[in-house]
């Protein structure tokens, strides 16, 4: 079967520069549902290329969910102690979220989901994957499609069009906007930034490692009223999250949170 250029090509977009893996490095790989296997091995084969250790891991929401339906709470915090061991050993994180049931847990009492937040994401994810350089996106399958109103095909086009930029170039020229983001109001930093009747040839990403879909104004013109959920980090030490990209016409509204 024919590979995909684009998904080779955000590969080593990913692995070499939102990561950058160095070799000898140890990298933990993770992808969500069989629809993103095709960029969960290119991600894998350019960790190699590069001279890191991949270790992968093929993940399921319908694993968790039957995984939380029997355990305990004893059991759950085992689990993700035994995934903070491998988190801690790595030196970068890369996740791939390709969910095909993006409704899987929500069956799940709130006390199981209360358990999990708390003793695997809290532990394994908020401190210790968010101090090392990591990287998280979607992967444009059915479900994502389906949620955009676009059919898959516009999609994936859309995906990597953005997805594909040169964010090197980019995030050198957006040095002035970080700054601008990093200048203290008063005793609190500027947290948030409006850019309104913004013209094509002067928007430009922040300087930051992107972690998901980053659209720019081209695409954004393109479509009106977007809201996609964009995260990045400024440095690989300190993520923010760009929640919400809105346009109307010309108008964007950015909030760095």
């Amino acid at each position: 079967m024919k590979r995909d250029e684009r998904i080779v090509r955000l590969a080593e977009n990913v692995v070499n520069y939102s990561v950058g893996v160095q070799k000898g490095e140890r990298i933990y790989v993770e992808c969500f549902g069989a629809s993103a296997q095709p960029l969960f091995e290119e991600v894998i084969a350019a960790v190699t290329r590069a001279g890191g250790v991949p270790f992968y891991y093929c993940n399921d929401n319908a694993f968790i969910r039957d995984f939380l339906r029997c355990a305990d709470e004893a059991q759950i915090k085992a689990y993700a102690e035994m995934h903070r061991g491998l988190m801690e050993d790595c030196a970068g994180y890369v996740g791939i979220r390709g969910f095909d049931d993006i409704f899987a847990l929500s069956e799940l009492p709130a006390e199981k989901n209360a358990l999990w937040a708390k003793y695997f994401w809290e532990a394994v994810h908020t401190r210790v994957r968010l101090n090392k350089r990591w990287c998280v996106m979607r992967y444009p399958n059915v479900t994502m499609a389906a949620m955009s109103k676009m059919s898959l095909k516009e999609f994936e086009d859309f995906y990597f069009e953005a997805c594909l930029l040169d964010y090197r170039k980019m995030g050198a020229a957006m040095s002035g906007l970080q700054k601008l983001m990093e200048r203290p109001t008063g005793s609190k930093s500027l947290r948030r930034i409006r850019i309104w009747n913004f013209r094509l040839r002067e928007f430009r990403p922040s300087k930051a490692r992107e972690s998901a879909i980053f659209p720019t104004a081209r695409f954004i013109r393109r479509r009106l009223r977007i809201r996609l959920t964009v995260m990045c980090s400024l440095t690989p030490t300190a993520p923010i999250t760009v929640r919400y990209f809105r346009a109307s016409g010309w108008n964007l509204r950015t909030d760095g949170l």
